[in-house]
């Protein structure tokens, strides 16, 4: 009964494939995460200022409690 061996001249290129798949992954950048956060929230501030500004005042005068103009 044989077993067959690597042969030592192709264990080189075994080891360094066996590195680079236990070789952990490069991390992402997480800068366009955080650019994106800042520019949805740079948004919302805009459209609740412009809802703000284009409201109709708000009457505070008995009449308007009443529901007669």
């Amino acid at each position: 009964m044989t077993t067959d061996h690597p042969h030592p001249e192709h264990d080189g290129g075994l080891v360094a494939q066996a590195r680079d798949k236990l070789r952990a992954p490069p991390r992402r950048d997480m800068h366009w995460v955080a650019l994106g956060a800042a520019a949805f929230c740079a948004v919302c501030a805009l459209v609740f200022a412009a809802a703000a500004v284009l409201a109709p005042p708000i009457r505070h005068g008995p009449a308007a409690k009443l529901g007669v103009e």
